[in-house]
């Protein structure tokens, strides 16, 4: 392959950086997946028919809001465009990191996305795709291996189900890629617990009540795992998730969130509150969305820690939680969600936003080296920094390390804290 020199567009230099190799390569490849496609959708958009019909039922924002994200994939993953936009992708990175890698008790949640499947294709489905996945491993090894030679989607879904795995994950990365890939792999397999039985669930459905053949039934069971669980490829992210870093910076693992709130929309939607039986059903999928997995994910996690004695400490908890995943949703809102936490007098563990966590995690060093003692605060602090900067999983490091502190020490008598860390 010839690879052309690049020019920026403002300046007439040649790039010297080896990276315009990577970003030609790149670049091709997008254009050989998309183009056709690309070429067929902005050509239905724009027919006179299509065009009338949207802005009537629709209006011109959602009309517009299509072609936007039409020219966004079009564009594909805007790249840092100077030194400074490097380095706030760098931190970004080693947030996404620090925050996910080896992360065991967020591998341990995933599965509790299925409350989402169950409102976007039917408790019936979502019990009938776990029917036919659930068994021996063999059994289940099969069903999976199954779906893979159908879906070539869910073959890839592990290296493409969040925006920030897939940017590390797509990364060339040399002879620690290995090592990076394993910083996420327990969540990668724990999602698998989601996804199979919502990709079954769906498939069963569309084969079964819509009377389509087997490409559609693919396609509809591939939408179905996106729109409940989401994705992280430039056609799967919200508006305010697309675009160059410093749009990314307020959005660090935004994407499920999201689905949750589209979810909401469509069932706010569809439901006529004038009759009593569709306002209770639009209650139970606000169940599902918002109270059942925040209660599970909290349950879960004092379970875990062995910190479920405090009965009055654990209500305030669950209540901390559900007003965080209310406001989870919202970009913005999101933020003051250690608000919450504050109110109840609880430790929120809040710092920011979490692609600019790197500057409250130096503060916090900053504040220990003044205090002139190496103590554990001083190396906790000293370890999240350099994990985002170094790019290595030192959340999971620090809470490993404080749960083997607090079992020697006799603090904690709970075998999990190795791994979820002490009660706070």
């Amino acid at each position: 392959m010839l690879l052309r020199p690049c020019f920026r567009a403002t300046q007439n230099t040649l790039r010297k950086d080896f990276g315009v190799v990577t970003q030609h390569i790149t670049e091709v490849t997008h254009r050989l997946a998309w183009q056709e496609y690309l070429i067929d959708a902005t050509r239905l958009l724009n027919a006179s028919q299509i065009d009338a019909a949207v802005r009537e039922h629709y209006g011109p924002e959602v009309l517009r809001s299509m072609r936007d994200t039409i020219a966004d994939v079009a564009a594909g993953e805007v790249g840092a465009q100077n030194a400074f936009e490097k380095a706030i992708n760098h931190l970004r990175v080693g947030t996404t990191i620090v925050g996910l890698g080896w992360n065991l008790t967020t591998g341990l949640l995933q599965p509790i996305g299925l409350t989402q499947s169950m409102v976007r294709i039917g408790p019936k489905w979502v019990a009938k795709g776990l029917a036919q996945w659930l068994g021996n491993a063999a059994r289940m090894e099969s069903a999976t291996a199954a779906i893979y030679e159908k879906s070539e989607f869910m073959r890839l879904r592990g290296k493409t189900m969040q925006r920030e795995i897939s940017e590390i994950r797509n990364t060339v990365s040399g002879t620690d890629s290995r090592l990076t890939a394993s910083y996420f792999y327990f969540i990668q397999k724990l999602q698998i617990v989601a996804d199979v039985p919502t990709w079954l669930g769906m498939y069963t459905k569309a084969i079964e009540t819509m009377n389509v053949d087997e490409a559609t039934a693919v396609a509809l069971a591939d939408q179905a795992v996106l729109d409940a669980q989401s994705g992280g490829q430039v056609k799967d992210l919200a508006a305010i998730q697309r675009g160059g870093p410093m749009l990314k910076l307020f959005t660090n693992f935004y994407s499920f969130f999201n689905t949750t709130f589209n979810l909401t929309r469509t069932a706010y939607g569809r439901t006529n509150f004038r009759k009593p039986g569709e306002a209770g059903l639009f209650l139970v999928d606000m169940l599902l969305l918002y109270t059942v997995p925040a209660v599970l994910g909290t349950l879960l996690k004092a379970a875990l820690q062995g910190d479920t004695d405090d009965e009055d400490e654990l209500a305030k908890k669950l209540i901390a939680d559900q007003m965080n995943y209310l406001l989870g949703t919202m970009v913005g809102l999101r933020e003051i969600g250690g608000a919450t936490a504050a109110a109840l007098d609880l430790p929120s563990g809040y710092s920011g936003p979490a692609g600019v966590r790197f500057f409250s995690e130096v503060q916090k060093l900053a504040k220990q080296v003044e205090q002139g003692e190496a103590d554990a605060a001083f190396f906790k602090a000293l370890n999240s920094s350099a994990g985002i900067l170094f790019h290595y999983p030192a959340g999971q490091l620090n809470r490993t390390a404080e749960g083997v502190n607090a079992y020697l020490n006799g603090e904690t008598e709970n075998p999990a804290a190795l791994i979820v860390g002490p009660p706070r």
